[in-house]
């Protein structure tokens, strides 16, 4: 039931679901306290509306790892401070499998 109810809404999220209130996201990014330079695991990264509110809270130093995942696809991506892919890591930024990869595939392409 609830895999249904979001894979039924996937494509309509930010329009009608997703947060909209700049104030509140950025207060919710304040709580959680994160330091300049900070590395952040996002796992649940949906659309990623949250992460411009983390990546202003790290600064340029900082990471982020963000995990995402649907019926058929399991996906990572980390992103540099200025909100672009890190080339470094995976593919051009991103590490993504069909969700039957094994996790030492996962864990190697980290």
């Amino acid at each position: 039931m609830l895999r249904a109810f979001f894979n039924g809404r996937a494509a309509i999220w930010d329009e009608t679901v997703a947060e909209k209130d700049v104030t509140k996201l950025a207060q919710m990014a304040k709580r959680l306290e994160l330091e300049p330079g900070a590395t952040v695991l996002d796992v649940g990264t949906g659309t990623g509306v949250f992460l411009p509110y983390i990546l202003k809270m790290i600064g340029g130093d900082g990471k982020i790892v963000a995990i995402g995942f649907s019926d058929a696809d399991f996906a990572l991506a980390r992103y540099n401070a200025d909100g672009s892919l890190d080339s470094t890591f995976g593919t051009n930024g991103w590490f993504k499998n069909s969700r039957s990869c094994c996790c030492n595939c996962c864990y190697k392409s980290c």
